[in-house]
């Protein structure tokens, strides 16, 4: 029960903190609220998800979606580069690896912040193409 309420205190600590800031940060928390499950599950903290969303919306600009569903014709251009040593950095520094294969917690979180990174990528392409 105590566990319970630990938790439940910090996720109300993390949207109250969310919900205080401006225009960019309410994407943020509606970025929290949609990888709530995911972060949990891989052990992530809420900056860990902020992170991933920030590198990921910023991936947008440097990628280009795939022709067709399912042609493997995506890429990422070299101006992305700085952003792939930006979310390995942060990696190592906040899970003491960037390695995202593995049973090990670490690269279970890895892992979780690879796919919100990636995931939010791809939305913020999709929506420059719009």
């Amino acid at each position: 029960m105590k566990k319970t309420m630990t938790i439940l205190g910090a996720i109300l600590f993390a949207s109250v903190i969310l919900t205080s800031c401006g225009g960019e940060e309410k994407g943020q928390e509606k970025g929290q609220e949609k990888w709530g499950k995911l972060a949990q599950e891989s052990g992530l903290k809420p900056e860990d998800v902020q992170k991933a969303i920030e590198i990921g919306t910023k991936m947008g600009d440097c990628y280009t979606l795939e022709s067709a569903p399912g042609k493997m014709d995506s890429e990422m251009t070299p101006a992305c580069d700085p952003l792939t040593k930006e979310y390995e950095d942060y990696s190592v520094k906040a899970f003491g690896t960037a390695e995202y294969n593995g049973d090990k917690p670490e690269n279970k979180k890895v892992e979780g912040f690879r796919k919100i990174m990636f995931d939010t990528r791809e939305e913020a392409a999709k929506a420059k193409k719009k």
